[in-house]
Order: structure tokens, then C-alpha cells, then sequence
């Protein structure tokens, strides 16, 4: 008789299932609290609309072309004479060819031209950004 008292007594083995479900929303709150939530800067482009555009994946190397006619490359302010140099050290840099252009849709025309023709100087693949119309 006392014999089955004890083993009433004694746990089972299992994995408390509570505990889990704590641990689980433990370590989502972490990550969410230490992930970098940053917004990116930049020039303010208003990209131009296309009824069908590509969905390109994120390029090293872009370049923003602003209302104004500012230039950034890679969010790095340079003047229209400095960006084949810039651009040069910029492909050195890394394996892909491709540059990626985000011109703000009222953009001076030939600022656009211009920085086009250093991409194409530098024998790059020109990627032009637009919006998909909704």
C-alpha cells in the first residue's frame, strides 16, 4: 500500500507544453526588439508609373536621380562630373554589372541622359525603376 502511494506521487516524463508556448513568444519578442528597423535615406524620388514592371531584386549599386537634379550613388551625394569616377570605383568594387537608376519622374531630361552615358561608359547593364500602376 505505501508502495502505490509513491508512485502516484512521482512525476511523468514529458515536455511541458506551456512552458514552450512562453519560450516561443520569448524569443519572437526578442528578435523583433533587436532587429534593425531603420528607414533608408536618401534623395526624395517620385518614381515614374508603368503598367507592367519586373520586380528586380535589390542592386548593389543604384543610383537616384532627385527633381532637383541631384545625384547620390549608393546614398552618396556626387555631382554629375564625379559619377564616372565614383561609378568606376564603385563596379571595382563588385562582380555585378548592373546599375540600377531611380530618376525621379519630373527629373531634368539631360541630368537622366547624362547619367546614363557614364553607366554605359562603364559597359553596365542599366536598370531603369518605376512604379507598378495599382
Amino acid at each position: 500500500m505505501r508502495r502505490e502511494r509513491f508512485s502516484r506521487l512521482r512525476p511523468e516524463g514529458g515536455v511541458p507544453v506551456i512552458s514552450m508556448a512562453d519560450i516561443a513568444f520569448l524569443l519572437i519578442l526578442f528578435f523583433l526588439l533587436t532587429s534593425s528597423m531603420t528607414k533608408e535615406t536618401g534623395v526624395d524620388v517620385k518614381l515614374p508609373r508603368a503598367q507592367q514592371a519586373d520586380m528586380l531584386p535589390k542592386r548593389d549599386i543604384s543610383i537616384e536621380v532627385s527633381k532637383s537634379g541631384d545625384i547620390q550613388l549608393n546614398k552618396r551625394a556626387v555631382s554629375l562630373a564625379q559619377l564616372p569616377a565614383a561609378l568606376h570605383a564603385e563596379l571595382g568594387e563588385t562582380s555585378s554589372k548592373k546599375v540600377t537608376i531611380r530618376g525621379d519622374q519630373d527629373s531634368p531630361y539631360g541630368t537622366m541622359v547624362q547619367v546614363m552615358a557614364a553607366v554605359r561608359g562603364e559597359k553596365a547593364e542599366i536598370l531603369l525603376a518605376a512604379e507598378m500602376e495599382r
